[in-house]
């Protein structure tokens, strides 16, 4: 939920943890967290596009067969 608010709102810290409501220094705490975890960096463009990307597909598949992102899957892709 954290890296899927982030990254849909551009990595805008003070728009993220409006968004969620919580505290910024949360916010990043839980983001230095998903870094280290990923091994990426959401300062790099590509690691934010990869990840971001990551999540779009991930809702895309079956939740019957062990998959679930139901925080992305209610929300459609934004359209150009």
């Amino acid at each position: 939920e954290t890296l899927a608010a982030f990254l849909d709102h551009a990595g805008s810290s003070p728009a993220t943890a409006a968004a969620l409501h919580i505290h910024r220094t949360s916010l990043y705490y839980r983001l230095r967290q998903i870094e280290e975890i990923t091994g990426l960096d959401l300062g790099n463009g590509e690691d934010r596009l990869t990840l971001h990307l990551g999540l779009r597909l991930l809702s895309l598949l079956p939740a019957d067969q062990g998959y679930s992102a139901p925080h992305l899957a209610t929300q459609p892709p934004a359209r150009p």
